[in-house]
């Protein structure tokens, strides 16, 4: 697991970041990508659909996130849908040169039950 720390590999660069609601007062996504010195693709994996913001104001071309269990359950996810907007709730998204993919998850939240969603694990094919 990556928190607030960079990986380079071969081909790109992987940004893992801590939960903000578990760590209200994680390193600031700028201040993690001032380390980068390369022009490699920069992969963003942030827990929560809020880092998408910050990763299109650094110029990430990648963001993933999970979190919002795409509502889990109606009426959950009428709630989760207006809390996140359409590009954090769930789904792929482009804005700028900033890819992101919010992914319903396999989990769930508090309750063991989804209903009119799916659980699912996202392949991402990079090319």
């Amino acid at each position: 697991m990556l928190v607030d720390e960079i990986i380079e590999t071969e081909d790109f660069i992987i940004i893992g970041r801590d939960d903000i609601n578990s760590n209200p007062k994680r390193k600031a996504l700028t201040e993690i990508v001032q380390k980068i010195c390369s022009d490699k693709p920069k992969i963003l994996m942030d827990h929560n659909p809020v880092g998408i913001a910050d990763g299109i104001q650094n110029n990430i071309d990648l963001v993933v996130c999970g979190h919002t269990h795409k509502g889990q359950f109606f009426p959950a996810n009428l709630f989760t849908k207006w809390s996140y907007g359409k590009q954090g709730f769930y789904g792929y998204s482009k804005t700028n040169k900033t890819h992101s993919i919010v992914s319903s998850g396999a989990g769930y939240f508090q309750m063991p039950i989804r209903i009119g969603t799916n659980s699912e694990i996202v392949q991402i094919d990079i090319t």
